[in-house]
């Protein structure tokens, strides 16, 4: 009776265990599905390769993309450092996953990149010969861990100011 007894617990041990394991699996797929079904989850496609990463909600009514197809604007990233020998810039807009290569301009003078980015606000950050840097002379904050990041963000044209609407 005793080892019976025992079989049985060591039974419902192991049911609760991978009850629990189950409840926390469907969790993390509730939340995954939440994502995909409010549009926080994103893919954006670019000449290189396809990048996805959430996206969070935006107070001032602009959209996420949801394919290569959505909207962009040319920015310039511009990062004034005469003695550095290589320049790159990474941010939000790639999931911070690619490099980005700025090219010296021609009088030497500052290192210079044109990227489409989609409208939205995003954060980026200079590597500077193997250092992270940011432009002090363009619009940067402070996250949570108190890390700084410049920032920009992308609008759409004002439709009202052209007078088509």
């Amino acid at each position: 009776m005793p080892g019976h007894l025992f079989d049985l617990f060591i039974h419902l041990l192991g049911a609760l265990v991978i009850g629990v394991f189950f409840l926390a699996l469907i969790n993390q797929i509730q939340k995954m599905l939440h994502l995909v079904y409010s549009g926080m989850l994103v893919t954006l496609r670019s000449r290189q390769d396809e990048k996805s990463f959430t996206v969070p909600r935006k107070s001032d009514g602009l959209l996420p993309c949801i394919d290569h197809d959505c909207p962009t604007m040319r920015v310039v990233f511009r990062y004034f450092d005469q003695r550095a020998t290589r320049v790159f810039v990474t941010g939000s807009f790639v999931n911070w996953e690619l490099l980005l290569l700025l090219e010296r301009d021609e009088a030497g003078q500052f290192w210079r990149l044109e990227y489409q980015l989609p409208y939205g606000h995003h954060r980026y950050r200079f590597v500077v010969d193997g250092k992270w840097a940011i432009n002090h002379e363009h619009p940067f904050w402070s996250d949570e861990n108190g890390i700084l990041h410049n920032v920009v963000h992308v609008r759409p044209p004002n439709i009202l100011a052209r007078g088509l609407l």
